[in-house]
């Protein structure tokens, strides 16, 4: 790429469901960055999208492959269904295009580690978008975390508590929370307390109300190094209070607690006190802030923040808590890295 400007960076979007969509708003109004063109299935919805956002109608298609071949880009934009992930990965990388894909990175481990095996042979990023991590009140807790206000951490408590019906392929999948959301959280917690989840035990199941076809709802509890305790909870049938996609969580050391809530306004509590928490400035957040981080390790020719060594850990820990759950114990990392 050598001393290319990230204003240089020409991305081809491949999905345009809800999240390609979103993508396709971000990057259009993002500096820097050009749309060289979007692939979808549904060529009338892609047709409409790219006459919004004034996309030319020759730079769209239905085939990746023929859009990769035929558009000049150095990046492609993943947002389609799982288990297309790895192809469109491994077909972007030998096309010599960085690759940005959504979570979760594979629908199994094996597809994961060979992900990881293949993508060391090219000189090129490869990241998979955790935008979770990527909010203020977020950073606000890392820093306080860092900084160890509220001394060494203990345990962690964390719910989850959503009822969506997104109808589509969601719903057919056998561990859907397990699966498609807690990739989010399990990030999230790994990102908090910077430490290697050790050991899993999980338990998912279907509450006889649930829409969906397998299993929504799980408990699942979490060891990780420095003998911090995590206990989760998640639920995508769930009655009553809601809460944010980030869901609720309490953070527990030996001097003190930290709390985030639906309202996404983090606090901390010192001696029974309240205190705030030291703001942060942030200029990018959520998916702005992933293209940032993105382009960035391009241009600085290094490693994004969740490249696929590192995401390739968050992806574990939901994969042992699915193998945890059919097994019915407890399952080691190192069992499935």
């Amino acid at each position: 790429m050598g001393e290319r400007r990230i204003n240089g960076f020409k991305v081809i979007i491949i999905g345009i469901g809800g999240i390609g969509e979103a993508w396709v708003s971000v990057i259009k109004n993002f500096k820097g960055w050009h749309i060289s063109g979007l692939v979808g299935h549904r060529k009338t919805r892609v047709r409409k999208i790219a006459q919004k956002h004034g996309i030319p109608l020759d730079n769209i298609f239905i085939d990746y492959r023929t859009a990769i071949r035929k558009l000049d880009a150095e990046a492609v934009l993943i947002a389609t269904p799982t288990e297309t992930h790895k192809e469109l990965i491994l077909e972007s990388l030998h096309a010599g295009l960085h690759v940005l894909c959504e979570k979760p990175l594979a629908t199994t481990m094996i597809e994961a580690k060979e992900l990881l095996k293949e993508s060391k042979k090219f000189n090129l990023k490869l990241m998979i978008n955790q935008n979770y991590r990527w909010w203020k009140p977020i950073l606000e807790i890392k820093n306080c975390l860092e900084k160890g206000v509220i001394g060494k951490i203990g345990y962690l408590n964390y719910e989850f508590h959503k009822c969506p019906h997104f109808g589509g392929w969601r719903e057919k999948l056998e561990e859907i929370l397990l699966r498609d959301m807690t990739v989010h959280h399990f990030d999230l917690i790994r990102y908090l307390i910077g430490k290697d989840c050790l050991e899993v035990y999980a338990d998912s199941f279907k509450p006889h109300w649930s829409w969906f076809n397998g299993n929504p709802s799980a408990s699942v509890l979490l060891k990780f190094e420095d003998d911090i305790h995590v206990n989760y909870f998640g639920s995508w049938v769930s009655i009553g209070r809601e809460t944010s996609w980030h869901g609720d969580l309490k953070i527990v050391g030996e001097k003190g607690m930290i709390c985030l809530g639906s309202d996404m306004k983090p606090i901390s509590a010192l001696e029974n006190k309240i205190c705030k928490l030291e703001k942060v400035k942030m200029t990018y957040s959520d998916l702005k802030y992933a293209l940032h981080e993105f382009g960035s390790s391009i241009l600085e020719d290094r490693l994004p923040e969740t490249n696929i060594e590192d995401n390739i850990k968050t992806f574990a820990i939901s994969w042992a808590a699915i193998k945890s759950s059919k097994e019915g114990k407890p399952v080691k990392i190192t069992e499935c890295l």
